[in-house]
């Protein structure tokens, strides 16, 4: 009689659990489709980000590349500018061992073709002072602002060229600090991107994790469980694992276990023990 009540037990719980479990999935299937629904959302929107970001690189490229070339021909023109440098301090040289007054002519129409017709030449003056006579180059009055004005603005390009070369270098450490921004940048934009993947990595499998512990819900349910059957003193039929001491003595039976007592009293239903579904 105990064992077919406690079978009908087991069955009615098997099919509550059955019942209980298909009933818990169909509730669940609407945080699925939420869990899904949101899932699907942040891969659109990693994926629209993916693809700006992806653009942006592009755009860093053709801008590098752009600066490489740059970088090229700025190293050309300070050679150039290094060359005509060298140019300007032989032709100074040259200019000092000029003596002749044919070749000191030939170089005055060359540099100043304005004048090439004009009344100049050379003339020897006596000096008084010295005793002595003196080759002269004369020229006409007129033209003396020409030398003048090319004093003043080699004096001035001078200057200036001295600028501009400060400049030069300042925009050389200004570029150096630049690159060192950029490849901060660079490494900082790596470590947000690693660290956003792997973030997003561990939501997805959490989030797969969690759709599928709602496809398969776990329901509790009080079943009665009854094994290693025993008889205790007197003849009675005990339950050995819901006992909690089995005191054998000549008068008394399972008196320690309230199951065991209710048995002895002739009652048969059982205590309910968890179980996972």
């Amino acid at each position: 009689m105990i064992k077919t009540v406690i079978t009908l037990l087991v069955i009615i719980c098997i099919l509550a659990s059955v019942s209980s479990f298909f009933a818990a999935k169909f509730a669940n299937q609407q945080d699925i489709l939420h869990a899904r629904e949101e899932l699907e959302d942040i891969r659109r929107r990693r994926d629209t980000l993916l693809a700006i970001v992806a653009h942006k690189d592009s755009l860093t490229d053709v801008f590098e590349k752009q600066v490489l070339e740059l970088s090229s021909s700025i190293m050309t023109l300070r050679g150039e500018q290094e060359q005509l440098e060298t140019e300007r301090r032989k032709a100074v040289a040259a200019a000092f061992r000029l003596f002749q007054p044919d070749s000191i002519m030939n170089e005055m129409r060359r540099h100043w073709p304005e004048m090439a017709r004009s009344g100049w030449g050379f003339k020897e003056i006596f000096n008084e002072q010295f005793r002595i006579h003196i080759e002269y180059f004369m020229i006409p009055t007129q033209f003396t602002t020409t030398f003048i004005q090319d004093h003043i603005d080699a004096a001035n390009y001078q200057r200036q060229r001295d600028k501009l070369l400060e400049v030069d270098s300042l925009r050389a450490v200004v570029s150096t600090y630049k690159d060192s921004l950029i490849v901060l940048e660079r490494d900082k934009k790596e470590a947000y991107r690693s660290g956003y993947n792997d973030a997003y990595a561990k939501y997805e499998a959490l989030n797969e994790k969690y759709i599928k512990n709602l496809e398969n819900p776990q329901i509790e349910l009080g079943v009665p469980f009854c094994y290693n059957n025993s008889r205790c003193s007197g003849g009675r039929v005990c339950c050995r694992d819901c006992c909690e001491q089995i005191e054998t003595t000549e008068s008394t039976g399972c008196r320690t276990n309230s199951w065991c007592n209710r048995l002895h009293r002739g009652d048969s239903s059982p205590p309910l023990r968890s179980m996972s579904v």
